[in-house]
């Protein structure tokens, strides 16, 4: 289970990360 928390916070920030980077190259 503690493993799946951490995927899922990996997974939140990646997303975060990514739409700045969408927003940045719009």
């Amino acid at each position: 289970e503690i493993v799946e928390v951490q995927t899922g916070s990996y997974l939140e920030e990646d997303d975060i990360e990514r739409i700045e980077d969408e927003f940045g190259r719009t």
